[in-house]
């Protein structure tokens, strides 16, 4: 008895003194800590295990305790003691929580989550396991511990679960984790497109090395190659040597291709070595062939011999073999034919029959291929066989002309005799005495005999010309005099004076003619003197006119010989010069007649030349322009494809710099060549629509996806459904095909940009509701309290409420959030119990009181002390000034522990709680 009366106060049997004693232990003592430890663990009173664990600051017992506690409410209590202290800056340096960490791995997820010291969360975030890290995630209030876990999480589903704990919570670590998220999907999408790569490199090198070998596959080798040794990803084992086996088959295949397309090239330049030989023997002349006869047949010798070693190789291509023969045939007969014709042709100046007739047999026998061009030594010995042959008949024609004209000429003088032209009968006599001289034997006797007949009638004409003529003599004499005094023009006079003038001509020479020609010359030398004036100024005119055509002419042969024909000069500068100086040269007219046509045969030579110039461009041009033509016809018949629209601009470009032409053949041309364009133009524009209409499905694929999201952030309200609905919507996005190339990088832009803001409105409305769901469930909780008031007021008063009523109402409250539910349950059933109403009133005013010194409220003044007291103990543990500014978390945690708590007397009850709702409706911004 004695023994009991003095005992420490922690071992009375009174519950009220074990709970005072334990209040007024300080347990920075080691002996008060290891009764507080003992006090915790095994007092047989729940209150008062509570309330040591409350002084407990060893964080070794408490994290014991944590263990072996095998009852919730304790453990929940060891958990926030815990917390406290772990979250207190004086409670541990580095190396106690290094210990910690070491011996308790428990406390790791608190540590990470509440340690005041950030070297110290940080340095348990590094030891969490990745579903600890989780949970530190949504218990931390450190941005740092958030924003560490956010860098270190890896696994995709653990990224999307943090994506929706920080969401709204930490930016900054929401940020980490959306970018990681992306990353991962990038990293995700990009081992695709590696793997659909290397597949597509593989397959292709398998189909290249068990096909036929094709000629096209040498490019697609080639490329292929250039984009597996450009890989600058690492390739697993498998593919690579899946790939590298069919490499090497392909390899192999191109050396025996490069072997077989090198003999065949080898066996083309041979032939193509044979043809220069042949063009060469084609143009030359015969004298030239007979000096190089030796080395032609060397030559080609040593390339039958060549032939042979490569065809050994291997057997040439039927076309090239076929145009071997055909040109060695050809070149074989050549060196026959210069080799035959050499000496014969030596013997051809003074043409003999026998040598003509064995050089046709030579060129008869002449075996020559029929599609190569004939030899320029066969065309001049053919050429030199009609010029012998022409000569021999223009021999003999020109005797058989000289013989008809003896015989005409003697007709003359019969003729000219009989008609009194006795001179010009004279004249011809003379004329075919001389060609007498000529004549063969055989015909000169007939000839001679025919002449002496007409001697004799010119002689007997002479006699009675005198008589007949003179009355036409005296009448032309008479028609001058008359022209003297004439009034008409000086031109039609001298016109007349001309013409009376060749009349007397006409009538011949003889004795009556001298006797009257003094009299006709003097008159016409009267008629001429006033028309002598009117010629002078017209020669004068005409000179001048001539002197100006001159200077035209003088032009065009500088155009001719200043200008470089042979280095491709500026055509159509010199055209229009050409046409300018033609048409200024023909625009002037009267110039005298013969000087007037010597200038013309000059200028129209040099015209002429510079003309021949101009058609050398005209042609070349238009034979241009039908090759351009043939192109478009072929790009016309091709397939179509997008690559044509640029051929065709290329063609067309080429066709603007074509030079100049004739303008009949280019209007001819430019029709045709449209109409093969605007084929083309047509079916690029049919290939156009298609390809933007398959661009534009896939572009509305894209559309669609970001509409259903849009349209999913406007109408959603079940978030777990309208979650799992937006991430196969961006599954979906991202396993859309690339959009292609084609498609304008503005548009695909975009897109992305919709898509982009498309999801962060789906985010906005995802916190809205999160955010409604929040403000339902505390609307649910506050009806659920406001039914434990009246339980708790049916309990503690005479009224008496419905109980069956009010389990209905409970029912029909839905509360989703299980520990709310399990809360608020608590108080429900704490109802029913008997428990410290006015106890439960002080902690409902001190929680009036925290949240009045939160909001800067003024408290009644019945608890001014108790606020002081509290004030004193918050500076105590914190340090003056060091209290942090609550947030709203904070004031969401102090209004949930006032609904779950259970109700004081029902007087004060409704007192405190119109008290602490009237200073929460302060809060601006909850």
């Amino acid at each position: 008895m004695l023994a009991d009366l003095f005992k420490p106060a922690w071992q009375s049997p009174s519950v009220d003194k074990r709970l005072k004693a334990v209040a007024e232990m300080d347990g920075a003592n080691a002996e008060n800590e290891i009764i507080l430890f003992d006090l915790a663990k095994d007092d047989e009173d729940a209150s008062i295990r509570l309330a040591a664990i409350e002084r407990l600051r060893d964080l070794t017992h408490l994290s014991e305790l944590l263990h072996t506690s095998a009852e919730d409410e304790f453990r929940i209590a060891v958990g926030q003691r815990l917390d406290t202290l772990i979250s207190s800056e004086e409670s541990l340096d580095k190396a106690d929580i290094q210990d910690l960490l070491q011996r308790f791995a428990d406390l790791r997820p608190r540590i990470a989550a509440h340690a005041a010291l950030a070297e110290n969360r940080l340095l348990a975030v590094d030891k969490l396991a990745d579903s600890q890290k989780m949970q530190v995630l949504g218990d931390t209030a450190f941005t740092d511990t958030r924003q560490s876990i956010a860098e270190q999480l890896g696994d995709i589903d653990d990224l999307e679960v943090a994506r929706k704990v920080l969401r709204g919570k930490d930016k900054k670590a929401e940020r980490i984790v959306k970018r990681k998220i992306e990353a991962y999907r990038e990293h995700q999408r990009q081992q695709t497109e590696n793997k659909a790569l290397v597949d597509k490199l593989t397959e292709e090198v398998e189909y290249l090395a068990g096909h036929e070998w094709l000629p096209e596959f040498k490019a697609r080798c080639a490329v292929h190659r250039q984009q597996w040794d450009g890989i600058d990803f690492e390739v697993d084992a498998d593919s690579r040597c899946r790939y590298l086996l069919s490499r090497e088959k392909v390899e192999t295949l191109l050396k025996q291709q490069r072997v077989i397309e090198e003999t065949h090239d080898s066996q083309q330049q041979l032939v193509d070595k044979l043809q220069n030989l042949l063009d060469d023997i084609t143009g030359r002349e015969l004298p030239s062939l007979h000096d190089a006869q030796a080395d032609i047949e060397l030559e080609l010798d040593k390339a039958a011999l060549d032939w042979t070693c490569l065809a050994k190789v291997i057997e040439p291509e039927e076309t090239i073999n076929s145009r071997y023969f055909i040109i060695s045939r050809a070149i074989n007969s050549s060196v026959q034919l210069f080799s035959q014709a050499w000496e014969l042709s030596e013997n051809m100046e003074s043409p003999a029959e026998q040598a003509i007739q064995q050089l046709e047999g030579v060129l008869k026998k002449f075996d020559w291929p029929s599609d190569l061009n004939e030899l320029r030594v066969v065309s001049d010995l053919k050429a030199k066989l009609v010029d012998c042959r022409n000569k021999q008949k223009a021999t003999a024609d020109e005797y058989q002309l000289k013989l008809n004209r003896v015989h005409r000429n003697i007709n003359k003088i019969f003729h000219l005799g009989r008609a009194g032209n006795l001179p010009s009968a004279r004249h011809m006599a003379q004329k075919v005495e001389k060609a007498l001289e000529q004549i063969e034997a055989k015909e000169i006797s007939a000839l001679q005999e025919r002449y002496k007949e007409a001697l004799k009638v010119l002689e007997d004409m002479g006699d009675w010309k005198n008589y007949a003529t003179e009355p036409k003599y005296l009448e032309l004499c008479e028609s001058m005099e008359r022209l003297i005094d004439s009034d008409s023009p000086e031109e039609k006079r001298y016109e007349q004076m001309k013409a009376l003038q060749k009349q007397w001509k006409t009538l011949g020479y003889s004795d009556v003619s001298e006797q009257h020609w003094p009299r006709f010359k003097e008159a016409a030398d009267k008629v001429y003197q006033p028309c002598a004036e009117f010629f002078q100024q017209r020669r004068q005119i005409q000179k001048a006119n001539l002197d100006k055509r001159q200077q035209f002419v003088e032009q065009m042969r500088e155009l001719l010989e200043a200008t470089d024909w042979e280095n491709h000069p500026d055509y159509k500068a010199a055209q229009s010069k050409f046409y300018g100086i033609n048409n200024h040269f023909t625009g002037i007219k009267d110039v005298e007649h013969r000087a007037g046509q010597k200038q013309w045969r000059q200028f129209s030579g040099l015209k002429d030349q510079v003309k021949s110039r101009l058609d050398e461009a005209y042609d070349e041009n238009i034979e241009i322009k039908k090759r351009l033509i043939s192109q478009a016809q072929q790009l016309a018949e091709a397939a179509p494809g997008l690559e044509n629209i640029d051929k065709l601009k290329t063609l067309q470009a080429r066709w603007s710099q074509v030079g100049i032409t004739r303008r009949k053949q280019d209007q001819k041309a430019w029709v045709e060549f449209k109409s093969h364009c605007d084929t083309v133009y047509n079916e690029m524009k049919s290939l156009r629509r298609s390809v933007r209409e398959v661009n534009d499905q896939k572009l509305n694929s894209y559309r669609r996806i970001i509409q259903q999201i849009q349209k999913l952030a406007k109408n959603a309200s079940n978030l777990a459904k309208a979650d799992h609905q937006f991430r196969e919507l961006q599954d979906e996005y991202h396993q859309l095909p690339e959009l292609p190339e084609q498609i304008p990088q503005t548009l695909i832009d975009g897109i992305r940009r919709d898509f982009v803001k498309a999801c962060g409105q789906y985010e906005k409305r995802q916190q809205q509701i999160e955010g409604n769901q929040q403000l339902q469930q505390i609307q649910a909780l506050r009806e659920k309290a406001g039914l434990c008031e009246q339980l708790e007021a049916n309990n503690l008063s005479s009224c008496r409420v419905n109980l069956e009523q009010i389990a209905e109402q409970w029912q029909a409250i839905v509360l989703d959030n299980p520990a709310l539910d399990k809360r608020i349950e608590l108080r429900r059933e704490s109802t029913g119990s008997d428990l410290d109403r006015a106890e439960i009133g002080v902690e409902r005013r001190m929680l009036c009181i925290r949240l009045e010194i939160a909001l800067d409220v003024d408290s009644p003044a019945e608890d001014r002390d108790m606020r002081m007291q509290y004030q004193l103990q918050q500076m105590n543990q914190s340090g003056f000034g060091q209290q942090a500014e609550p947030g709203s978390e904070w004031f969401k945690n102090l209004e949930l522990d006032w609904l779950c708590m259970p109700g004081a007397e029902p007087a004060e009850q409704r007192i405190l709680d119109q008290r602490f709702q009237r200073v929460l409706r302060r809060i601006r911004k909850y």
